[in-house]
């Protein structure tokens, strides 16, 4: 009977999303003896609900820096504000440049220390080897992906080297760093790419959907993005896409943009500051065909209170999905809007006659007493995956 009573207890937790698999560990002793047992995990990875994202998760992650201390970078789920990890020894110029499954990419400012990836369920860290020197470092920057089809985690490095003249064309490298491979060494790909990858740590995170990397690249001289690169993980092929509102990209129009993931597809948050416009958009079907024009599909448009953002110390935009309920967020500052996707049937007519979709909920969050430097991010297609640890952690 106790046999029988253990295999009922684990076709239950079979149906558990991954970050809910990770807490369920601590219950008790019969439940960590199930959860962490190897023919369970491969099992649990590969749930239909698991691989086709629908338990996938975004994080909220916040970078504290005071002074005379270093990095003190806290990892919440975003959706329920519940802790994760901690992180406090590494120093203060690190953070968080990607976000990949159940790994998060650390990397410095400057680039001049070594990378990191953090598994932050265990809180354990892989260091990973540095890349190969070019001759005049102009910006580099760095991303984490997956491949569904090989199962392989691979970290890019996109750098630019400065140009001679200013008027030249700014071309960039590619540099690949297999995790788990026996080699251990760093692959420069023969193909650069246009323009440059944006490298600061203000900068929005890449976005990974269905193993394609969603990175934006701007141009050397405007200060907002210009392009999209999108990279194939298992193949490492790039290709340059356009963005939807390229033409309205200009220095006298401040814009903000995101990429993220929403029921599985790529979606493009533009924000137009001072204008109190948010448009989001969604890219048709990905092709391999290297077109620059894509037929972007606009979705919603929202009206956002900015008038404060300009004077705000804070400055914080940042959207992503909760697959658990639906709601699309976008956090403007101190400010939380939410919309409700799921019922996007019933509100269609609505739309169509004002252009606007309304928020469902617009949420005060709470200003707390801040230390020098605070910054917090938020990391969509989050999963927690304790199989891959043995390679990459």
């Amino acid at each position: 009977m106790e046999s029988i009573a253990k295999e009922i207890v684990r076709e239950i937790l079979l149906k558990l999303r991954t970050w809910d698999v990770g807490r369920c560990r601590c219950v008790c002793r019969q439940w960590h003896s199930i959860l962490t047992d190897a023919s369970f995990v491969d099992q649990h990875v590969q749930a239909a609900h698991v691989v086709s994202g629908s338990g996938a998760e975004a994080l909220a992650v916040t970078e504290i820096r005071g002074r005379g201390i270093g990095l003190d970078m806290v990892v919440l789920s975003a959706s329920s504000a519940k802790p994760i990890c901690r992180v406090t020894d590494l120093a203060p110029d690190y953070h968080c440049a990607s976000a990949c499954n159940g790994f998060l990419l650390l990397t410095s400012d400057d680039g001049k220390w070594q990378v990191f990836v953090c598994n932050p369920i265990t809180g354990e860290k892989l260091k990973i080897p540095a890349p190969p020197k070019i001759k005049i470092t102009f910006c580099e920057t760095y991303a984490m992906g997956f491949s569904p089809s090989t199962r392989q985690y691979k970290v890019f490095r996109l750098a630019s080297e400065k140009p001679v003249y200013w008027e030249e064309t700014l071309y960039s490298y590619l540099d690949v760093y297999t995790l788990g491979d026996d080699a251990g060494s760093w692959r420069q790909h023969p193909q650069m790419f246009l323009n440059r990858a944006l490298y600061d740590h203000y900068s929005p995170p890449p976005a990974l959907v269905d193993g394609k990397l969603y990175v934006l690249t701007e141009h050397r001289d405007r200060e907002v993005p210009h392009m999209m690169l999108v990279i194939d993980v298992a193949s490492e092929a790039h290709y340059t896409y356009r963005l939807p509102l390229l033409e309205e990209f200009t220095r006298e129009v401040e814009a903000e943009v995101h990429l993220f993931e929403m029921w599985g597809r790529l979606y493009v948050a533009v924000h137009f500051i001072g204008q109190h416009l948010l448009h989001f958009w969604v890219m048709p079907p990905w092709t391999n065909d290297g077109m620059l024009h894509v037929r972007w599909e606009l979705c919603y448009t929202f009206y956002v209170d900015d008038d404060d953002i300009r004077k705000s110390h804070l400055r914080k935009r940042s959207p992503w999905h909760d697959a658990r309920d639906g709601m699309l967020c976008y956090r403007l500052g101190d400010c939380l809007y939410k919309y409700n996707t799921t019922k996007d049937d019933q509100r269609k007519k609505k739309k169509q006659a004002g252009g606007f979709s309304e928020w469902d909920h617009r949420i005060q969050l709470p200003v707390a007493p801040l230390p020098t430097k605070q910054r917090c991010n938020f990391y969509g297609g989050y999963r927690y995956q304790r199989r891959q640890r043995a390679r990459p952690i």
